[in-house]
């Protein structure tokens, strides 16, 4: 040690500002490759990563518009089959209200019908809304116990004229208003 401090001593002034530019150089040097260099490329890799998330996120929201275009043209369908009927269909009825058609007709030209039909005890609270979706409209009802846990339903019915309804129906699922 003593021999550095010797050396140093024996140094003229402009080799010592010399020696002293270099050392802080080095640790100049030093300190970017520890400190900022590290650090520099964390930066560059956050930005690598920024941009892949960009891209994910535009192929995301790409997907996004897609599926709810889908679910728009499955809504639309879903839409135009659950549309009231043009026509009754006492068959279709019966079938969709999970029952047996016992007896279906006409009295009169008046559009006055009755409909007989067996169906669950569970069915019931099923019929009347289904109902409201036909072209019909209820005058009176009857409820008698059947057999099986079934009840026998007698619907008497006025038929509404069904070109009211066409014009709308098919003006919505055409895509038409």
């Amino acid at each position: 040690m003593t021999l550095i401090v010797e050396h140093w001593l024996v140094l003229t002034r402009f080799r010592k500002a010399v020696l002293w530019i270099v050392l802080m150089a080095v640790c100049a040097g030093l300190g970017w490759l520890v400190l900022v260099v590290p650090v520099k490329q964390k930066i560059s890799d956050s930005g690598a990563q920024l941009h892949l998330m960009r891209t994910q996120w535009r192929q995301q929201q790409a997907y996004w518009v897609q599926l709810r275009q889908k679910v728009t043209a499955l809504e639309a369908l879903h839409l135009c089959i659950n549309q009231p009927a043009t026509a009754f269909s006492a068959q279709r009825f019966t079938r969709d209200a999970g029952g047996q058609l016992l007896a279906w007709g006409m009295q009169g030209d008046d559009g006055k019908a009755e409909l007989s039909l067996s169906l669950p005890w569970e069915g019931v609270l099923h019929l009347f809304p289904a109902l409201a979706g036909e072209p019909v409209r209820l005058s009176g009802f009857y409820l008698q116990a059947g057999e099986n846990e079934h009840v026998n339903v007698k619907l008497e019915l006025e038929i509404i004229d069904a070109s009211d309804n066409a014009v709308g129906v098919m003006g919505a699922c055409s895509g038409q208003q």
